[in-house]
């Protein structure tokens, strides 16, 4: 096996290395704001998480647990309210 020097190289025909942030485009102040969280206990307006800790409901297994699927489900964390659900 022959090795090659760099003077043999054809480096107008070699893109040169790039980091993986400067292939990425700018990313814009809006499209980030789904990752500004709330810092207020804003699930214990939901009557069915009322008595739920922030400990308690920011764990994943909380929210695999408790995740509303369907409307029986939401319904059941909306005791008594008027919803009307239409498809």
């Amino acid at each position: 096996m022959s090795s090659i020097t760099l003077e043999e190289l054809d480096t107008q025909h070699v893109d040169p290395p790039i980091s993986w942030w400067t292939m990425s485009p700018e990313v814009s102040t809006p499209d980030l704001q789904h990752s500004e969280l709330r810092a207020d206990e804003f699930w214990r307006r939901i009557p069915g998480f009322a008595d739920v800790s922030a400990a308690e409901f920011h764990t994943h297994t909380f929210q695999a647990r408790r995740t509303a699927t369907n409307i029986r489900q939401i319904k059941d964390l909306l005791p008594g309210s008027r919803l009307r659900i239409v498809f």
